[in-house]
């Protein structure tokens, strides 16, 4: 059988929400049936690199079902879009990960292996309303047959700043539908390409200390989880500090690992509680070996038993 998978991988270099398009608007449709080499560029600079992160998607493991008088066509591991008085299709979610510097360059999705599927009844929705105490969870409803193809575009893109790092969503309809026809066709394959600049090779996905609260002269053991998002290995430090609350630092240890192109490693580094009781501050500084990708705070308590 067949299985939905998500594959990412280098090459050398919700409904009813905004999205916002990030760049390239005449490439919304994507491009249907090309065969596509992709090859990296980078900038020449010692501080600025540009990579360019692929994500495929596998559309293949589809089928109809039969609801009353419609024909719904669902995806292993795609939700189903709910638009009011629109035509319910597959709808995924896919979301990067890349530093939160980055700037994004350009987003280009592609569509192929095409699969026309005929003559379908593909139903309408119609939400519930929005009155308290209502039981009535949504149904379907006959299709209009005057919106034209639906979805008008296969893809949108939003890009949000979270702690230390940015996610790039990029919401993909790999069936179109002929509303006046009623012909629908499926696109088997999906490669979501995104080229973005950063002057850093990675970030810190989690800092964690493996407890908050401690006696003195203990250990402390801490884990920094960082992501290589740059097309090679990376050889990453990771530096933690016990800090009083004034700020000076009282103890500090650095660790290091190699981490591999679009992999995510940890860095673990031990140190000893201060030898008197009180509030303190693990500050972790996480580096690439060229800049600092990130830095996580952790306040602890250290009393003289527990």
């Amino acid at each position: 059988f067949l299985l939905f998978s998500i594959a990412f991988y280098f090459i050398i270099g919700y409904d009813g929400l905004p999205w916002s398009s990030v760049r390239s608007p005449s490439r919304r449709y994507g491009k249907q049936g090309d065969d596509v080499t992709y090859v990296t560029s980078h900038i020449e600079s010692s501080t600025l690199e540009t990579n360019t992160k692929v994500v495929t998607v596998d559309c293949s493991n589809y089928q109809t079902k039969a609801i009353d008088t419609y024909d719904v066509v669902s995806i292993d591991g795609f939700d189903l879009s709910k638009k009011q008085s629109k035509p319910v299709v597959p709808v995924k979610q896919i979301r990067m990960n890349i530093p939160l510097n980055a700037t994004v360059d350009n987003i280009d999705v592609t569509f192929t292996n095409a699969n026309t599927l005929g003559d379908l009844n593909i139903p309408a929705y119609q939400l519930p309303p929005p009155m308290p105490g209502e039981d009535f969870e949504g149904e379907y409803i006959d299709c209009s047959n005057d919106l034209g193809v639906y979805p008008p575009v296969q893809y949108a893109e939003k890009n949000s700043e979270m702690v230390g790092y940015q996610t790039l969503d990029v919401r993909i309809y790999p069936l179109i539908y002929d509303t006046a026809l009623k012909q629908a066709t499926i696109y088997q394959n999906v490669s979501i390409q995104v080229t973005y600049t950063t002057p850093n090779q990675g970030f810190v996905q989690n800092f964690t200390p493996d407890k908050r609260d401690y006696s003195i002269s203990k250990p402390i053991i801490t884990t920094t989880e960082i992501e290589n998002t740059s097309g090679g290995a990376v050889d990453f430090s990771a530096t933690v500090q016990v800090k009083d609350l004034a700020g000076n630092v009282i103890s500090s240890k650095t660790g290091s690992k190699s981490i591999a192109s679009n992999s995510t490693g940890e860095i673990g580094v031990n140190l000893i509680t201060p030898g008197q009781s009180g509030l303190y501050r693990l500050v972790c500084t996480a580096s690439d070996g060229v800049n600092t990708i990130g830095t996580s705070m952790q306040d602890i308590d250290v009393e003289t038993s527990r």
